[in-house]
């Protein structure tokens, strides 16, 4: 199932995004991602279209998010 993030589910994807963050970028120091954990929480997420993908109700697969600029 694909279906847009609920807010309460903001706190669990910001935590995932930090352990994927400094999993697959170990070139940059921990701190930079621990530091900007607050940004993508209350700033980027909300600003976000954020979409969960779930194989079952009860686990959490995936999640992506749109953020969309436009510049005229």
């Amino acid at each position: 199932m694909i279906r847009k993030a609920l807010p309460e589910e903001l706190d669990y994807i910001s935590r995932l995004w930090l352990e994927v963050s400094i999993e697959s970028h170990d070139f940059v120091p921990r701190k930079f991602w621990e530091d900007n954990l607050a940004a993508i929480r209350n700033e980027y997420l909300p600003a976000a279209e954020t979409w969960v993908i779930k194989e079952r109700e009860d686990e959490h697969t995936g999640h992506d998010e749109l953020v969309m600029s436009w510049e005229s």
